[in-house]
């Protein structure tokens, strides 16, 4: 569990590290690593075994969403590509 909460600590640094350096564009992205993924990674590795499987269930949700997030970003940009040939 230690790599885990290695993760979720080079996250977070990393992603506070780009909010500090105020790249705008990724902005949301960054503020939501730092403060939701990287927490609940710490927390993982914090618990180790007695982790609750609503922590686990939090993760599963937010990789779901992320996976039909891009899906359908992919999408669009593929009806874009075919649309402008």
């Amino acid at each position: 569990m230690i790599g885990i909460g290695l993760i979720g600590l080079v996250v977070f640094a990393y992603h506070v590290y780009s909010i500090y350096l105020e790249r705008k564009s990724n902005l949301l992205s960054n503020l939501f690593h730092a403060f939701v993924v990287a927490p609940l990674l710490l927390w993982i590795s914090y618990e180790k075994k007695e982790t609750s499987r609503e922590v686990y269930d939090a993760i599963l949700l937010l990789a779901f969403a992320t996976l039909g997030y891009h899906s359908y970003t992919l999408s669009m940009q593929a009806c874009t590509v075919s649309a402008n040939l």
